[in-house]
């Protein structure tokens, strides 16, 4: 609570050993800068998971700003293995790669938080960078103000990769890189009443890319992917709990798609069956940039309700070209809670 951390060598300034379970953290108030790889990594491991606990992990109201080292690969937090953790009202300013990476979680929330002028020395990495498997999933970003990300060819806002049933909704997209949301193979996300703004011409909105995905090729006609398919079988065995244990009764009546997902092509239209389209874009605003969902969509993708504007059309905020993402009077966009983004 409220400490200085700076100028740190090492790979972490606030870091948690690999071990069984790492339960009640809190980081508030604090300021982290010239920090070499990440800033707070907090790793767990498979039992922390197993009961669907909440973790009681806080990170929130803390100043990240000019931070990691162009030769590693880090982030500002870092959250590994945990359920229920929060990531809240933080600041970004001026990183290397992302201000936040999570992966292997479930119902993670990352929420009310600025990222300006991130993945300054990166690609293949988003300012929130997401990479969870078929299972691990509930997780939760939205509120969020992501803004001033280069376009460099792999530049994202939000990169969701290989993750199932991550949620994305209610964020702000400012200039933000190539693309501001990327799914990347994975399934059952659902990208929905974001506002994308672009200031510096067309680069990207919503994207779902196939990689990984098998079903369809790009003519259209239906292919079966036998590394990928077996790939994500495995996953599931591998992930959860033994059935007949008091945990696996517990993800039974939590996600019972897991335990019903098939691979036969003759069960195409099954919402089990993985080769079935299952991600959903929708009721997003875009701003100065037309929708863009890449090829895979026609096959992976469902939605719509997207509405798009010129940047000189539809005036809904004050100056956001000087940050000021203020209403105007009488104009209601979606139900986002403008003034609770960021420090407080």
């Amino acid at each position: 609570d409220q400490c200085t951390i700076g100028n740190v060598a090492g790979s972490a300034c606030i870091n948690t050993e690999w071990g069984y379970r790492v339960n009640n953290i809190t980081v508030t108030r604090c300021e982290f800068y010239n920090f070499y790889d990440k800033g707070v990594d907090i790793f767990s491991s498979w039992p922390a998971l197993a009961t669907i606990t909440p973790s009681n992990i806080v990170i929130d109201n803390n100043y990240f700003h000019d931070f990691s080292s162009p030769q590693t690969y880090g982030a500002g937090i870092n959250i590994t293995n945990t359920v229920g953790a929060v990531i809240s009202h933080n600041e970004f300013v001026n990183g290397a790669h992302a201000g936040i990476c999570f992966g292997s979680c479930i119902d993670l929330t990352v929420e009310y938080n600025v990222l300006d002028n991130m993945m300054s020395s990166t690609i293949d990495y988003g300012a929130i960078y997401n990479f969870n498997t078929i299972v691990h999933r509930g997780n939760v970003i939205k509120y969020n103000l992501i803004k001033n990300i280069r376009v460099a060819g792999g530049a994202y806002g939000v990169y969701i990769d290989g993750s199932f049933a991550q949620e994305v909704y209610g964020n702000i997209f400012y200039n933000a890189g190539d693309c501001d949301v990327v799914s990347n193979g994975g399934r059952e996300n659902d990208v929905h009443d974001n506002i994308s703004i672009r200031t510096k011409g067309y680069a990207g909105s919503f994207m779902l890319y196939n990689f990984g995905c098998s079903g369809y090729d790009e003519n259209g006609n239906f292919e079966l992917n036998d590394a990928t398919i077996s790939g994500t079988l495995s996953e599931i065995a591998y992930s959860l709990p033994v059935d007949g244990t008091p945990e696996s009764e517990l993800w039974k009546e939590r996600w019972p798609i897991l335990y019903q997902y098939t691979t036969d092509p003759a069960d195409i239209d099954k919402y089990e069956c993985l080769l079935r389209t299952v991600n959903r874009v929708d009721s997003n605003t875009l701003i100065g940039t037309p929708l863009d969902l890449g090829d895979a969509y026609k096959y992976y993708g469902e939605g719509g309700n997207n509405i798009e504007y010129e940047l000189d059309e539809n005036k809904f905020f004050v100056n956001p070209t000087l940050g000021d993402y203020t209403l105007i009077d009488g104009v209601s966009i979606y139900k986002i809670p403008y003034g609770e983004i960021g420090r407080y």
